[in-house]
């Protein structure tokens, strides 16, 4: 792909916006499987995407979200070993599937 960024700016531009879909896609990938690791890398990645598209407040929760997270194993082991050996997400059945940050509503 590095190959086709060289050769005019559109391709780097579908190289880009390719890669953005790749990261929407692991986000999502984490959330229905319930695979921490993979939540926190895309985390990682969509730092980069807040930040160049204006979502600044965005940038900054996922900044401080992933300091706690990287903190976890040291401050709250338990809840560190259910999001890792377990499955993280939250499901409510009564009416509707929700997701982790929505459960709290």
């Amino acid at each position: 792909m590095s190959r086709l960024c060289a050769f005019s700016r559109a391709a780097k531009l579908w190289v880009q916006y390719i890669r953005c879909i790749d990261t929407v896609k692991l986000f999502i990938a984490a959330e229905r499987t319930g695979n921490w690791q993979n939540h926190l890398a895309a985390t990682v990645e969509m730092l980069n995407l807040f930040a160049a598209t204006g979502h600044i407040n965005y940038a900054k929760s996922a900044r401080l979200f992933l300091q706690m997270m990287n903190d976890l194993p040291s401050t709250f082991l338990d809840l560190h070993e259910q999001f890792t050996h377990k499955m993280y997400n939250v499901v409510r059945r009564s009416y509707m599937e929700r997701n982790s940050d929505r459960s709290f509503y």
